[in-house]
């Protein structure tokens, strides 16, 4: 049976089947936003080239100017990075990973899910913002609700409901993020 965490994560997968067709540059940010929430490294543009030349990931769709990655390409690449960490060989993940391309999608779903929960933080041990641009954007959360998303540093983003006053929620932000780097500072 899946956590409650271990079911957020299958439903953040789970509605990125709406967002699929996807460019290059859109699905590897989904790709990492999932794997970040296991803590794990990015995958680059080299890595998805290595694996779809590999057979690991099927071709995108259309001419190279103009690929397309469907949900499927998305899974593939959670799923080959899954099974990299449990330490299969690349021509095993490449077989392993024919079921996504049938369309079983399901199996996966869960596997990552479980996976990327048993590498999530328990605790997050400290908070650290560095000077950075400050940008908002607005975008779907992860599990469907309107936000403004806010990039505070390179590792850090805040997101703040749509129709909340954004300066209030800033302050409690800010407020928030100053006690949890207080506590962080404190000898256990």
């Amino acid at each position: 049976m899946l956590s409650a965490q271990d079911e957020g994560l299958s439903q953040v997968l789970v509605e990125e089947r709406v967002r699929a067709p996807y460019s290059i540059d859109e699905l590897l940010d989904a790709v990492n936003r999932i794997l970040a929430l296991g803590q794990q490294s990015p995958v680059t543009v080299r890595t998805l080239r290595f694996y779809i030349g590999q057979g690991v990931v099927a071709r995108p769709i259309g001419s190279p100017k103009f690929a397309r990655y469907g949900y499927e390409h998305l899974l593939m690449l959670l799923g080959a990075r899954m099974l990299q960490d449990r330490g299969s060989k690349l021509d095993a993940i490449a077989t392993e990973v024919q079921e996504i391309r049938r369309g079983r999608f399901d199996r996966y779903e869960q596997m990552i899910a479980e996976w990327l929960q048993q590498r999530a933080p328990r605790a997050a041990p400290f908070v650290r913002e560095s000077p950075a641009h400050y940008e908002a954007s607005p975008s779907p959360a992860m599990l469907g609700h309107a936000v403004t998303r806010i990039k505070i540093s390179p590792n850090t983003t805040v997101e703040v409901a749509l129709g909340s006053d954004l300066a209030d929620e800033l302050t409690r932000a800010a407020e928030a993020l100053q006690n949890l780097a207080d506590s962080a500072k404190k000898p256990r």
